[in-house]
C-alpha cells in the first residue's frame, strides 16, 4: 500500500512538472513571437526611408518634364509672332465659348449689318451703275493717254482734244489701232466707217469713209458729252476742276474725258 501511494504521488509530481514545462514552453515560445515582431519594426522603417528615396527620385524625374516645357516654350518664342497669335485666337474662341451671350450678340450684330445691307442693296446698286449710256450702240474712241496707241515711228501719241482720241505719229496702218487707218499726209489713224453709227461719239463719218470730228451748230457740239473748237468742230473740253466738266465726262489731265472710255 505503501508503496502504491509513492508510486502515486510521484507520478502526480511528474505531471505537475511537465504542466509546468509546457507552460515555460508556450511563454517562451510568446516572448519569441514578440520579439520576432520587434524584429521587423526596422525594415518597416527602412521601407519609409525607402519610400522618401522614391518619392525624391520621383520628383527628379519630374524635373526633366519642366525642362521639356521650358524648350517648348523657347521653341514658340523662336517661332514668332505668328505661333503666339495662333494660341491667343484659341484662346480668344475658348472664351467665346465659356461667354455665349457675348458671341450671341456678335451674330446678331452680324445679322444687323448683313440685313443693312440687304435694305440698302438698291442704293448701292444704283451708284455703281451711274447713268445709263445713250451712246452705249457706238463704239469707243482710240485712246485717252499715249499709252493706248501702238508704237508708231514718232512712239506712242494721243491726240487727247479729239473726241474718243486718236492715236497720231503714224507712217501706215500697221502704226494704228485695230479697225483703223493711218491717214497719209496728216499722220494720224482715223476710224473706218460706212456710217456716222460706226463712229465714236462726237465724229460723223465723211466723204471718204473715214471718222472725224463733227462740225458745231449754233456753237455747240450736237453731242453734249463735248464743247466746239475755235474751227468750229466737237473737241473735248479743256477743265482745271470737275464742276468745269459736262455730265458723263471726268477731269483728267486737264480734259473732260468720256465716263464711258474709262469705265
Amino acid at each position: 500500500m505503501n508503496q502504491n501511494l509513492v508510486v502515486t504521488r510521484m507520478s502526480v509530481s511528474i505531471r505537475r512538472r511537465l504542466v509546468l514545462i509546457v507552460v515555460l514552453v508556450m511563454i517562451m515560445i510568446g516572448a519569441g513571437c514578440s520579439s520576432d515582431d520587434g524584429a521587423k519594426k526596422p525594415p518597416s522603417v527602412d521601407a519609409d526611408v525607402a519610400i522618401v528615396e522614391d518619392t525624391s527620385t520621383a520628383s527628379d524625374a519630374v524635373e526633366p518634364d519642366v525642362n521639356g516645357a521650358e524648350e517648348v516654350s523657347a521653341d514658340a518664342d523662336a517661332l514668332g509672332s505668328d505661333a503666339l497669335s495662333a494660341d491667343a485666337v484659341g484662346d480668344a474662341q475658348s472664351e467665346d465659348a465659356d461667354g455665349g451671350d457675348t458671341s450671341q450678340s456678335d451674330t446678331s450684330g452680324s445679322d444687323a449689318t448683313q440685313s443693312a445691307d440687304a435694305d440698302g442693296g438698291d442704293t448701292s446698286e444704283t451708284d455703281t451703275s451711274g447713268p445709263v449710256d445713250p451712246y452705249a450702240d457706238r463704239p469707243l474712241g482710240q485712246c485717252t493717254v499715249n499709252a493706248d496707241c501702238p508704237n508708231g515711228p514718232q512712239g506712242r501719241i494721243c491726240n487727247r482734244v479729239l473726241p474718243g482720241g486718236s492715236c497720231g505719229g503714224c507712217g501706215n496702218d500697221s502704226h494704228c489701232p485695230v479697225d483703223t487707218s493711218c491717214v497719209e499726209g496728216v499722220g494720224s489713224c482715223a476710224q473706218d466707217c460706212t456710217t456716222t453709227n460706226d463712229c465714236a461719239p462726237g465724229l460723223s463719218c465723211g466723204a471718204t469713209g473715214r471718222c472725224g470730228a463733227m462740225l458745231c451748230v449754233d456753237g455747240a457740239c450736237p453731242v453734249p458729252l463735248f464743247g466746239c473748237s475755235a474751227s468750229n468742230r466737237c473737241q473735248r473740253v479743256s477743265c482745271t476742276v470737275q464742276a468745269d466738266c459736262p455730265a458723263m465726262t471726268t477731269c483728267i489731265s486737264g480734259l473732260c474725258i468720256e465716263d464711258r472710255q474709262t469705265n
